[in-house]
């Protein structure tokens, strides 16, 4: 079986994932309104990884806040704020058993963007994403590439 991982996007009105497979595959995905209290949020979020748990490899999330990569701590940001500041990647970490990574919303598009890197072709054009984010506003420019 090929591996499987849950991708979760988490935002101020809606959560959305979608199970994936190294080759971006999606085989499942679901979304679910954002709830605005911090016991309900989590239990949104645990709802969301529980069904897919025997599938998974690993989780990553984006959202939004100041991340600490290292280690999962986010201080929550935005919409998000009555979170403060939490290690979300521990708590999911410590309910899935599995690698989590955790990372901010902006900083995860180019990065997922360089991802599909490893299976570029030489000689082929490709589209290619630039986020931008100023004053929490995001916005994407596309642009063409040819790898050589």
């Amino acid at each position: 079986m090929q591996r499987q991982y849950l991708s979760i996007d988490i935002g101020g009105t809606e959560i959305k994932s979608a199970l994936i497979d190294h080759s971006g595959n999606i085989f499942e995905k679901n979304h679910v309104p954002t709830p605005h209290q911090k016991e309900a949020f989590l239990a949104a979020i645990f709802a969301v990884v529980e069904p897919v748990l025997d599938k998974v490899t690993a989780i990553c999330v984006s959202l939004p806040g100041v991340v600490n990569p290292a280690t999962g701590e986010v201080k929550f940001t935005g919409a998000l704020g009555f979170m403060g500041t939490f290690n979300f990647a521990a708590y999911l970490d410590s309910r899935a058993h599995c690698p989590v990574y955790v990372g901010n919303d902006a900083a995860c598009i180019p990065a997922s963007t360089y991802l599909v890197a490893y299976n570029l072709e030489p000689n082929k054009p490709y589209a290619s994403t630039i986020a931008l984010d100023i004053d929490n506003i995001s916005s994407s420019l596309k642009f063409n590439l040819t790898v050589s």
